[in-house]
């Protein structure tokens, strides 16, 4: 069962026009289930998104070691999760 969240259209409509959107609420209210529910909705907007989660060890080590060339390998609209 999908939960209708009133802030997605604020959502999509701050995508479109920002470099960086910074969702931000209480632990298990739904974050990253909104996003990731909704990824297939962004990229219908013309956003193409790559959704990475810092929960991957990996991932965490080589943003963290060096941020500029972790994120200059991303050319699409990047989600971050877990941050």
């Amino acid at each position: 069962m999908k939960i209708y969240r009133f802030i997605l259209p604020s959502l999509l409509y701050n995508l479109k026009v920002s470099p960086v959107v910074f969702l931000n609420g209480a632990r298990q209210a739904g974050k990253s289930t909104l996003v990731l529910n909704h990824l297939g909705e962004i990229g219908k907007d013309g956003i193409d998104a790559v959704y990475i989660t810092f929960d991957n060890a990996t991932q965490m080590a080589a943003a963290a070691s060096a941020p500029e060339t972790f994120l200059s390998a991303f050319k699409n609209t990047l989600v971050l999760d877990e941050v």
